[in-house]
């Protein structure tokens, strides 16, 4: 993007006039007059390159030799990749900046900005002039200024603007300002020289480009197969991995498996607990003893309904009895009513027969037919039937017969009846006990 030439005083009508634009034709068939008016300077100067030079020639302490090197031209041109949003005055105006800061002592002849040709650039123009003010070339600018110039000016305007671009100046580029100085004969021939020159180095370029591109895809391929291989490998590894994993679990599963299968196994605390075997026959009896324990629980309802049956019948069976047994309890308190009515009776008849007895006591003494005896034979009798006693009425029925048949009226009389009285007193007491005894159970 930079080169850097030198002038000797012959030269330096052909460089001013190109840099200022003062001849109406020019051999460089690039130059576009109708933009020849956008070029402009950088430099801040208004004189021109030739006073300028004068006046540094003018102030030169000894005589400038023929031979001299009179000026230099630094000429940069706007790289590619300038941000299209900055404007190219910015770039050019730090690269006279740099220039005038490289080379303190010479004497600045003007930096003019070629809009009108192919390609943006700028001739920044020096006369080599030491601390003296003598011309030097080799004291001003030695080789180390050659070397170091691209790298200088690259950090300088990173430094400034923040950017890195490309600022060496290509071979076409160089031809070009090589060019620009010739003839017109001249300037075609090497014009066609150059474009032939240019055409096979960008034959020779696009040939190495292709080449490089066809190295890089190859080496590209290489990494992505290396890449790849690298990932397979890294896969491989990786299913390695886990196979063994799974193998370790399978094994470990088989030993649980086979540990567990027995009747029983033992724990790490020492426990010993029911194997899969173990469990298996537990289910297995625990579902006999549930489907024993199902046909019991059928047969207990069955018995239980059963149950049930007898204990309704039992109930109604109850029921009956106790209507019954209700019934005879009313029939008996009836009974028994009647029975204490009797036995009041038979009470009053009993202390009546008690009183007759002692009448007939009294009366024994007297003459006694056998027509009275039958009679009150009779009336004995009929008193038994009233006590409801069986005994006392066959025992009656017994005095009955044989004081009606077979009883005397003699001595022993009195001693008979008084036995025989007794005999009936008992029966009816008897009678009397039997009926309160039915009568207690009734009520």
């Amino acid at each position: 993007m930079a080169h850097i030439e030198k002038f000797k005083r012959a030269d330096l009508d052909g460089l001013f006039n190109h840099v200022e634009r003062t001849r109406s034709h020019y051999g460089n068939e690039n130059i576009d007059p109708t933009r020849t008016a956008l070029n402009y300077r950088v430099d801040g100067l208004e004189s021109t390159a030739r006073e300028l030079w004068d006046d540094a020639a003018e102030g030169c302490p000894k005589t400038i030799r023929k031979d001299a090197v009179c000026a230099f031209s630094v000429a940069v041109t706007l790289p590619r990749d300038w941000p299209t949003n900055r404007h190219p005055r910015q770039f050019f105006e730090l690269v006279h900046a740099y220039n005038v800061s490289t080379w303190p002592t010479c004497r600045p002849l003007g930096a003019h900005v070629h809009m009108d040709e192919t390609t943006p650039h700028m001739h920044d123009i020096f006369a080599p002039t030491d601390d003296a003010g003598a011309f030097s070339f080799k004291r001003v600018c030695p080789r180390a200024v050659y070397a170091n110039y691209h790298d200088g000016l690259q950090r300088y305007i990173e430094r400034v603007t923040g950017l890195r671009v490309s600022v060496v100046l290509d071979e076409g580029q160089r031809g070009e300002k090589a060019l620009s100085r010739l003839g017109q004969s001249d300037y075609v021939a090497a014009k066609k020289a150059l474009e032939t020159a240019t055409r096979r180095q960008a034959e020779a370029e696009r040939a190495a480009g292709r080449a490089e591109q066809a190295r890089r895809r190859s080496e590209q391929a290489e990494r992505d197969a290396r890449g790849r291989a690298e990932t397979a490998q890294k896969a491989a590894q990786e299913a390695e991995r886990e196979r063994d994993e799974v193998r370790a679990e399978r094994d470990k599963a088989k030993r649980s498996r086979d540990a567990y299968a027995g009747e029983k196994y033992k724990t790490k605390d020492g426990r010993v607990l029911l194997g899969v075997a173990g469990l298996q026959a537990k289910r297995e009896r625990l579902k006999g003893e549930v489907k024993t324990l199902k046909g019991e629980l059928e047969t207990a309802k069955a018995d239980r309904a059963n149950q049930e049956e007898v204990w309704a019948k039992e109930d109604a069976e109850r029921a009956e009895r106790a209507e019954r047994a209700k019934r005879e309890r009313d029939e008996v308190s009836e009974s028994t009513r009647s029975a204490k009515v009797d036995l009041a009776w038979i009470k009053g008849e009993i202390e009546g027969l008690e009183d007759e007895r002692e009448r007939i006591r009294a009366e024994v003494a007297d003459e006694v037919t056998v027509d009275e005896v039958a009679e009150w034979s009779a009336v004995i009798g009929s008193w038994a039937v009233l006590a409801a006693n069986k005994d006392g009425r066959e025992e009656v029925e017994e005095c009955d017969v044989q004081m009606a048949g077979r009883w005397a009226i003699d001595d022993g009389f009195p001693a008979r009846l008084d036995a025989f009285w007794e005999r009936i007193l008992q029966a009816v007491r008897r009678a009397v006990g039997l009926v309160r005894d039915d009568w207690e159970i009734g009520r």
